[in-house]
């Protein structure tokens, strides 16, 4: 939900509001519990620590899991993690303490489905080969290659796949123009979503490399506008899950009188919309 900043909520709002979160907790703190209950009848033996990966959702799937491994012993220098069958998967560090690892790997699960994964302690990083390639200003994997500009916006994303430049012109955050006649809480009028947008996140941007591994590949991009501040994580991976882009978004908003719409100007279009 969206509240501009000094709005009061209304209590009947409020309260719906309250409710719905109350009700996600009770489910989330279900599933977790149910999930923990199977997995603790499993036979998770192997060499290695066992890391157990649960599917919610109703299709096979392969995905980045992230996941922390204590050593209260003593972290090893270097670590692999294998699949049920043996197989080695690709894994990578995201950072480590002298008695844990923080890392992510490739998992490939069945719908609703567990699998049981072994992560090993190595003298040595993995060797396995990957497609994942990143460039001063760009990121590449084997379906697409995403490109940023110099105001820290995806400027082009190629379909290598279609052999096809999926952008019109750069996608970019814009700021929407919102003064709707009754509760500016929530409410936004079409007299203002007629209007093209007064502004774009465009101050200058802190262009980083945050990840560049066989997993996963991300730029970090901060910027300021309007006196909010905004930080993108633009990432690519390997494997099916590659098959996406995937931008996370932090933003401290303290703008008023105004929304945040995420724009893709796409080459394929259609002149007539229904929603």
């Amino acid at each position: 939900h969206d509240i501009l900043p000094g709005t009061c909520i209304p209590k009947a709002y409020e309260y719906a509001w309250n409710d719905e979160v109350l009700a996600q907790n009770k489910f989330a703190s279900a599933l977790e519990s149910s999930v923990g209950t199977v997995i603790r009848t499993m036979d998770t033996r192997g060499n290695g620590k066992a890391i157990v990966v649960y599917n919610p959702i109703a299709v096979s799937r392969e995905d980045v899991v992230e996941a922390e491994v204590a050593y209260p012993e003593g972290a090893p220098e270097f670590i692999q993690v294998y699949d049920p069958n043996g197989n080695e998967v690709p894994s990578q560090v995201l950072s480590r303490t002298k008695v844990s690892f923080k890392l992510l790997f490739l998992a490939n699960v069945p719908s609703l489905g567990l699998t049981c994964y072994h992560v090993w302690p190595s003298k040595s990083e993995s060797e396995l080969k990957n497609s994942l390639i990143a460039g001063s200003n760009f990121l590449e994997n084997e379906f697409y290659k995403v490109v940023l500009n110099a105001n820290g916006d995806v400027s082009s994303i190629v379909d290598k796949k279609l052999n096809k430049e999926i952008l019109s012109s750069p996608a970019r955050l814009e700021f929407q123009k919102e003064h709707p006649e009754y509760w500016p809480a929530w409410n936004m009028d079409w007299k203002d979503r007629k209007n093209p947008p007064v502004g774009t996140v465009d101050g200058s941007p802190k262009i980083t490399l945050a990840e560049s591994g066989p997993v996963r590949i991300s730029f970090k991009v901060e910027r300021t506008a309007r006196n909010s501040v905004f930080i993108q994580n633009i990432s690519l991976a390997a494997g099916e899950c590659g098959k996406r882009i995937v931008f996370r978004n932090t933003v401290d908003w303290q703008s008023k009188g105004v929304s945040l719409k995420a724009s893709f100007p796409l080459t394929a279009s259609n002149p007539v919309t229904t929603y």
